[in-house]
């Protein structure tokens, strides 16, 4: 380990090469599994090439649910305990949860306004928006 004094950098398949697209937010489970996520911030809804996961640490990606759920993402997070299996994302168009790795996608919320949040433990997350700070519960 340097510390991070040396990168190295990898190609995604993440939207990118405009002013306001790119990967917006990141999260790995452990040194293997991780998800990325972002868009295109011009173009809230456009949900393709916009998440992606790997299972190798970083050196190759997948997109993940192309043309579903949700489209620009501020925040993706791996829910605590889940075995690298639940997601919880805030996007543009509300608040998704997924139980398989990002495969699939359910909206939990509708509200837009939320930009980040951070879980407590793995059934409470705290979330903040504009001019808002929710606590809210998975069940």
């Amino acid at each position: 380990m340097n510390k991070g004094l040396k990168w190295n950098k990898k190609p995604t398949p993440i939207i990118q090469g405009e002013s306001m697209t790119g990967i917006f937010t990141s999260d790995f489970f452990n040194d293997k599994i991780g998800i990325i996520a972002g868009g295109n911030y011009e173009n809230l809804n456009d949900n393709t090439q916009n998440k992606a996961i790997t299972l190798d640490g970083g050196k190759s990606w997948q997109l993940l649910a192309q043309n579903e759920a949700f489209g620009y993402a501020s925040c993706i997070q791996f829910v605590p305990n889940s075995k690298g299996k639940s997601l919880l994302a805030t996007t543009a168009t509300g608040v998704f949860y997924s139980q398989n790795r990002g495969k699939n996608w359910k909206k939990l919320l509708s509200d837009n306004d939320f930009i980040a949040f951070r879980f407590l433990n793995s059934k409470t997350a705290i979330a903040s928006g504009k001019n808002k700070i929710v606590r809210f519960n998975l069940e």
